[in-house]
């Protein structure tokens, strides 16, 4: 009904307090109806974590730059994030931290034991993802510093983050070691595909949270809720 609701007034924000988890107070647990939204809800959702102060002094924006994704969806997407994150830190003077995730395929490949003749060639596979994930993040903060210029929000001084490792493992990590207090995130990382309404690694970042989190679409989402 909440779906319902935006697709008929065309709203374009839905805010909701999120559900706790009943054994333990001190952490986020999604609920049904949280878990739906951001599934399936066309709009922008912010699930806004409850009892504690709408204090929002830290902010992290989880870029989504795989390099194997469509690269127009991907900057979209990209633009969303940091067009939400940059405004509301400049809104509520917050600290804002932008965090770039990215690991190489076929690392696990070395520990192999039958492996030796394919060292080389893991490694200057290695290399070449390394690369290439430094050539994204290199021409996201080119188009980064435009955006900053354009907008006027050269006081900001976000803090870059370009870490390796797993998103599923980066982005709850560091949310938790800068204390921040809200995500923006995107929750879906194709659009167009029947029955796909989640990533994967959305899904696994949202359940380790303890933080409110805003999380939005790529455009052409299409949602399965219907009028």
């Amino acid at each position: 009904e909440i779906i319902k609701a935006v697709l008929r007034h065309d709203y374009d924000l839905v805010v909701k307090t999120c559900e706790m988890n009943k054994v333990d107070l001190g952490s986020l647990l999604f609920g049904s109806t949280d878990m739906h939204l951001l599934r399936k809800c066309p709009c922008p959702v912010w699930l806004i974590k409850p009892k504690k102060k709408l204090e929002f002094k830290r902010i992290l924006a989880a870029m989504d730059l795989e390099v194997d994704l469509d690269a127009e969806k991907m900057d979209a997407l990209n633009r969303q994030i940091i067009e939400m994150s940059t405004s509301l830190s400049q809104t509520v003077n917050a600290e804002l931290h932008i965090v770039f995730a990215w690991f190489a395929l076929g690392e696990e490949l070395l520990e192999l034991s039958d492996s030796k003749g394919l060292e080389k060639d893991v490694t200057s596979w290695m290399e070449f993802q390394k690369n290439e994930s430094q050539r994204v993040f290199d021409e996201f903060k080119a188009t980064l510093d435009d955006f900053m210029d354009v907008n006027n929000l050269g006081k900001l001084q976000p803090q870059l983050h370009f870490l390796e490792g797993d998103p599923c493992e980066v982005i709850p990590s560091i949310a938790e070691e800068k204390d921040v207090d809200l995500v923006v995130m995107g929750t879906v990382a194709r659009a167009g595909i029947p029955g796909f309404f989640m990533g994967n690694t959305a899904e696994s970042i949202l359940s380790q949270l303890n933080c409110s989190v805003l999380a939005v679409k790529p455009e052409g989402f299409v949602s399965p809720v219907t009028l």
